[in-house]
């Protein structure tokens, strides 16, 4: 795969990227990187911090994401990041902070890069997918950085609802954090009612229709009939095989 912490532009590009003339002509650059990706079955997105913007989608990212860009256009960085359940609480945004800190790892002993490991929903249902960030050093002072996210689905293994972020120089682990989203946000759960999901909630912590009756201040045979809903709805043979899943899946 392509290294874009390797990649430079030819010539200096004008300080100001939001330039129409400016952002058609990094697009039509970016263009020449398409075939190599696709060839690989990634797609890839450009995007800058400071302005947080996002500047380049090409085909097969927005065949993955759904997230697609026209040439000259170009859209707040949120826009992508809102897309992410890591994301959807400002407390919980960890991507932007380790961007920051990739960067500077970058400045100080490159080559570095982010790579996010999480699943979420596609034009092809719900996949797991792998994005490798790295900072693009231009051949001018201002703006020095862009960002170039590759991004491919891993389809060959378990699907992953957290998320999970390492950065990385080289082979060695500089930092890694992970985070799972809200367990009603998954997908095998959406059509479950809010009590339905504080009971599988807690029977991702205990079997015991009992205790879970008793913490949740229900009865006993309330609880079971909401552990025949939970079955009917997402179409498990079992309230353990469920929850088996969604261990697996949120790294538990």
């Amino acid at each position: 795969m392509l290294n874009p912490s390797l990649l430079s532009f030819s010539g200096t590009m004008p300080a100001d990227l939001l330039t129409p003339s400016t952002l058609k002509s990094l697009q039509k650059q970016l263009t020449a990187y398409e075939a190599q990706a696709a060839q690989t079955g990634s797609g890839f997105c450009v995007f800058s911090l400071q302005p947080d913007l996002l500047l380049y989608t090409s085909d097969l990212f927005a065949d993955i994401t759904g997230l697609e860009l026209q040439l000259g256009e170009h859209l707040p960085l949120s826009v992508w990041l809102k897309q992410l359940p890591a994301c959807i609480d400002e407390q919980q945004n960890f991507i932007k902070p380790m961007l920051v800190k990739l960067l500077r790892e970058f400045m100080l002993n490159p080559p570095v890069k982010l790579i996010v490991d999480y699943g979420r929903q596609t034009r092809n249902g719900f996949r797991r997918l792998e994005e490798s960030i790295a900072p693009i050093l231009l051949s001018q002072s201002s703006p020095r950085h862009l960002f170039w996210c590759w991004t491919h689905p891993i389809d060959h293994l378990n699907t992953r609802f957290a998320y999970t972020l390492t950065l990385v120089h080289n082979q060695d682990v500089i930092e890694k954090t992970s985070w799972c989203p809200p367990l009603d946000s998954h997908p095998l759960l959406k059509d479950l009612s809010p009590t339905e999901v504080k009971v599988l909630n807690q029977l991702l912590r205990t079997e015991e229709t009992r205790l879970i009756a008793d913490t949740l201040n229900l009865g006993h045979e309330t609880v079971k009939t909401h552990r025949r809903n939970i079955i009917q709805k997402t179409g498990h043979k079992s309230t353990d095989a469920l929850v088996a899943v969604l261990k697996q899946e949120m790294s538990m």
